[in-house]
């Protein structure tokens, strides 16, 4: 079993429960435009691609963000697959991503990987990537919420 199925798997067994028995397939994909993504194919389930440059990051940070992914899903899975199509929308509506964005990092937190999503936030600034408001909470907004000295 792959390093990122097991880290995966884990964070499912913890903190996803209803999506033990999913088709989850997660690999590392090259791009340029993302870190990690999610969808849904129709015949072969959902997916996580997970940037190759978090080959080399430490186990919290790819934690932090297989943990965001799965709080996507769980969503999409909760209202249907009306909403992924309403999220294109967000390219339209900033609003829009910006609450989603936000409440999926709340997830995280609540369900026990706000320790780990705030190392992926810290990870990500040191690597150069800009935080937008429309990204999420900062990685001010997520240690406000962790019991103080709480690391992943």
């Amino acid at each position: 079993m792959s390093y990122l199925k097991s880290t995966l798997d884990t964070i499912i067994r913890k903190s996803f429960y209803e999506l033990i028995g999913e088709e989850i397939h997660i690999d590392y994909k090259e791009s340029k435009k993302y870190s990690l993504c999610h969808g849904y194919m129709p015949k072969s389930g959902w997916y996580i691609n997970v940037n190759e440059e978090l080959s080399k990051a430490p186990p919290a940070v790819v934690e932090g963000g297989i943990a965001h992914e799965l709080a996507h899903i769980v969503t999409e899975k909760q209202y249907g697959r009306a909403l992924t199509k309403l999220g294109k929308l967000e390219n339209i509506s900033r609003k829009h991503k910006t609450v989603n964005e936000r409440n999926t990092d709340v997830t995280v937190i609540l369900r026990g990987y706000g320790p780990q999503l705030q190392s992926y936030f810290e990870y990500m600034e040191k690597q150069g990537s800009r935080h937008r408001k429309q990204d999420g909470l900062s990685v001010r907004e997520v240690a406000t919420l962790l019991p103080s000295g709480k690391k992943p």
